[in-house]
């Protein structure tokens, strides 16, 4: 990983409940959960403001760690994993939409540049059925239902940390991955949360 971002919190006066989010995430043992670092930005001699370094939302090492895909793919390539998904709704980048509830979910990793149909076409799959899965009248069933295409421990502490940080973006921009050779679906990084904590009067 060499890529870093400079976060503003702009939205947010108290600048930190980003921060406090990542600590959350850490506390919670998440798999992976941002950096936090305040600086104060000056340019050319002019303060610019305080601003946080935080990590990219990026498959790398030190970052969501699970393992890249080949690339360029060969006929023994595994294309069951990974991947870095989120629940997108400005449904920017390479976005699909599931059969029932139309949610829109953008393909982070593989990159658009670097993703083949093939892998398209697995991973929505792959989500499709679980929305499916989900939504049947077997959902609760120990060998039939969600569960077995879940990590329950990440879903459980997402769904804690979302409703602790009463989340206005919490089913509206949420990652989740799948690593290769794994039914299961985990949830995470908790990644921006600028207007959670009462930021926001919707």
């Amino acid at each position: 990983a060499k890529s870093w971002t400079l976060l503003a919190n702009a939205s947010d006066k108290s600048l930190i409940r980003n921060a406090v989010t990542s600590a959350m995430s850490e506390f919670m043992g998440m798999h992976f959960s941002p950096a936090y670092k305040f600086v104060d930005l000056n340019l050319n001699g002019e303060y610019l403001g305080n601003y946080q370094i935080s990590d990219q939302m990026e498959v790398r090492k030190g970052r969501v760690n699970i393992p890249e895909q080949d690339y360029p793919l060969t006929a023994s390539s595994d294309i069951s994993g990974s991947y870095l998904l989120e629940v997108d709704g400005f449904e920017e980048g390479n976005c699909f939409k599931t059969p029932i509830k139309q949610v829109p979910v953008r393909i982070h990793y593989p990159d658009d540049d670097e993703i083949d149909v093939s892998q398209t076409q697995y991973i929505s799959n792959y989500v499709n059925n679980f929305e499916n899965v989900l939504y049947s009248n077997d959902f609760a069933h120990k060998t039939k239902g969600y569960r077995c295409m879940v990590d329950s421990v990440s879903l459980a502490n997402w769904i804690i940390g979302t409703e602790v940080s009463a989340n206005i973006d919490g089913f509206f921009s949420i990652y989740f991955y799948k690593k290769p050779q794994d039914p299961l679906l985990y949830w995470g990084p908790m990644w921006d949360y600028d207007i959670a904590y009462d930021n926001d009067i919707r």
